[in-house]
């Protein structure tokens, strides 16, 4: 099932929430709605699930124009993030709960629902909790009965809105990982709203990124990561150090009055105990153990105003450093940058400089 959105608008009052949408949703893949809070992403979806009525514009199904089809009628699977599972009934019955209230022909038999409820069970490796209530279920299996419940009704595209913001962070990563296999596995097309870049890095096959009801970018995660088209872009898929400067012969120049902008990313600094050509001196200010790996903050020394650096390091690397820097000094260079110039909106790739200037 194919998706296409087109110039959707929608506004609350004086208000614009979407504003102007054009969107293709590819067959059989995940699509990830992505932005900051108040971006229109869940709007979006809402509309394109028939929750919400645009102003103006088209969702075509297939090629097919469903814009003013009810909801019920679209053949569309939820997944909420806050469960919206029925307490009073048991597991079994909240999985069969979307094929019990259909009507007349288009009802199951009882039979056939019990089948269907037994192999939607162990599909979500929930076998022996079938006659268990929802409220007795750990967040992360009743995030699967609700997975489960949507994916009952045989839908033609699975909607997610959320879908992991209430849980922990190792049950996310653990749901991100089976949800990921379940959908390769049955091929549905789906479309997720969510705020965590890592999370639509991880398990997108294309992200829409959105921002004040328009698009800022899409694509692949590589592509929109790699290559993003404008600063907001850059600055919010993951983190990032950002300078005013200049390019000058193919070095970076830090100058507070460029309207200009230098882009390095924490785990392209390079820090040494001993100093090169091109090395800026800069002091270690704290330290995150995050595992694996390590995020420093480093203030830069030279400057006329305090000037402060994230770098990602590995692990050993860091305890490396920590032990070897006299008085908290470290010197630090880069392995590429991209520079983005406010004349022409585009961005520049600098590559293996061995040169930092100032512009004091």
């Amino acid at each position: 099932m194919t998706i296409a959105v087109e110039d959707i608008r929608k506004s609350y009052g004086s208000t614009v929430v979407l504003g102007g949408i054009n969107a293709e949703i590819e067959e059989g893949k995940i699509t990830t709605l992505l932005g900051p809070s108040g971006s229109g992403k869940t709007t979006l979806l809402r509309v394109i699930a028939g929750l919400e009525t645009a102003d103006s514009g088209k969702i075509l199904f297939d090629g097919n124009d469903m814009t003013k089809v009810p909801v019920q009628k679209r053949g569309i699977g939820f997944m909420f993030q806050n469960y919206a599972l029925f307490q009073n009934m048991t597991v079994s019955e909240n999985i069969a709960f979307g094929l019990t209230v259909k009507k007349g022909a288009d009802r199951p038999s009882d039979e056939q629902i019990s089948k269907k409820v037994k192999e939607l069970l162990a599909m979500i490796k929930l076998e022996s909790l079938g006659g268990r209530r929802v409220d007795q279920l750990s967040g992360g299996q009743k995030q699967r009965v609700a997975l489960a419940r949507a994916l009952a009704v045989e839908p033609r595209i699975l909607l997610l809105d959320e879908p992991f913001g209430a849980l922990d962070a190792k049950v996310r990563e653990e749901l991100r990982t089976y949800l990921l296999h379940l959908q390769r596995k049955l091929g549905i097309t789906t479309i997720m709203v969510t705020h965590d870049q890592e999370e639509a890095l991880e398990i997108s096959d294309r992200i829409i990124i959105l921002n004040h009801g328009r698009i800022e970018q899409a694509g692949s995660p590589d592509e929109v990561y790699d290559t993003p088209e404008n600063p907001f872009v850059f600055s919010f898929l993951g983190h990032v150090n950002i300078f005013r400067g200049r390019v000058d012969d193919g070095f970076a120049v830090l100058d507070e009055k460029s309207h200009d902008q230098i882009f390095i990313r924490p785990h392209e600094i390079r820090l040494s105990l001993r100093r090169h050509q091109g090395d800026v001196p800069a002091l270690i200010r704290s330290s995150r153990n995050l595992g694996f790996h390590t995020v420093v903050s480093l203030e830069l020394e030279n400057q006329e105003s305090s000037s402060y650096v994230t770098a990602d390091l590995d692990r050993t690397v860091w305890l490396q450093l920590r032990e070897g820097a006299v008085n908290g000094t470290v010197y630090l260079n880069f392995a590429h940058f991209k520079f983005y110039s406010e004349q022409t909106k585009k961005f520049s790739d600098y590559e293996l400089k061995t040169k930092w200037s100032y512009s004091i």
